[in-house]
């Protein structure tokens, strides 16, 4: 399952940096901008593979998320990506996204 942790993921890149090792980033400092990937990597289409033969009536998409740090916008930002199922049970629409690998 994919965790809510991108402002704890953005800080502990930045503070990698040494421009940026004393950064906070809280999670209302944290923007995230949304895609869907239009490639992908072996590990990163095999997930997308696995999660539609588990729910094959399933739309999945592989997404990409770009961190970025609201109060410094010169600031690296961090990309994760992210696997969204997404399926009808009933009336309702569920929605639910797993961590992809990066590579």
């Amino acid at each position: 399952m994919y965790l809510h942790d991108g402002a704890e993921r953005l800080q502990s890149f930045l503070r990698q940096l040494p421009a940026y090792s004393d950064s906070v980033v809280s999670q209302p400092d944290l923007a995230v901008a949304s895609v869907n990937a239009v490639k992908a990597t072996r590990n990163q289409w095999a997930l997308v593979q696995e999660l539609q033969a588990a729910k094959a009536d399933a739309t999945v998409t592989l997404r990409i998320h770009r961190l970025s740090w609201k109060r410094d916008p010169a600031a690296p930002s961090l990309t994760v990506f992210g696997v969204l199922v997404t399926c009808k049970v009933g009336p309702f629409t569920v929605r639910r996204e797993y961590l992809a690998p990066s590579e």
